[in-house]
């Protein structure tokens, strides 16, 4: 598994917070024509960035340390892009 490059994941943290303020329909345009939509892209970039934070993450809470600032902004992008999950009923 390859170490997510820290300008795409800028890139899609910013990506995501835009999309937050919006009502979401720009996830599901396709990234190129033909390609897997933004949404499917996003999910892979921050889950794979939140799998290469996890083990200092561990680390940090077993020391009783809060968490880095990077790993907070992933999972709360994440949480931000299943509020536009096709699966997740609306509130």
């Amino acid at each position: 598994m390859a170490k997510t490059d820290t300008k795409e994941l800028r890139r899609v943290l910013r990506s995501v917070k835009k999309i937050a303020r919006s009502d979401g329909s720009v996830l599901w345009q396709p990234v190129s024509p033909g390609g897997p939509s933004r949404y499917d892209q996003y999910q892979e970039v921050l889950l794979n960035a939140f799998r290469d934070q996890l083990p200092g993450s561990i680390r940090r809470l077993k020391a009783s340390k809060p968490i880095a600032v990077k790993t907070r902004k992933v999972v709360a992008a994440m949480l931000t892009l299943n509020r536009f999950s096709p699966d997740v009923p609306a509130a």
